[in-house]
């Protein structure tokens, strides 16, 4: 997200109503997401590098093909 996003969207936050408990479960779902998103772009990054160093690998189904990018 760029800032002006994320300011945006703190703004918004801001004129919600929501107790203290929706606050910090709004805010955990947030950093899930950014990490996760953070996670992706890194093993894409790394799969993106080996493919052209030459490193290519196959895999015999989807689920293989999963394993192997969450291990990056």
């Amino acid at each position: 997200m760029s800032t002006a996003q994320i300011e945006g969207l703190w703004q918004y936050i801001q004129t919600l109503s929501l107790s203290k408990r929706n606050k910090k479960w709004l805010a955990e779902r947030l950093l899930e997401n950014e990490t996760s998103q953070n996670h992706a772009s890194t093993a894409t990054m790394k799969a993106i590098k080996e493919a052209e160093e030459g490193k290519v690998t196959s895999f015999a189904t989807i689920d293989d093909f999963k394993k192997h990018m969450y291990e990056l």
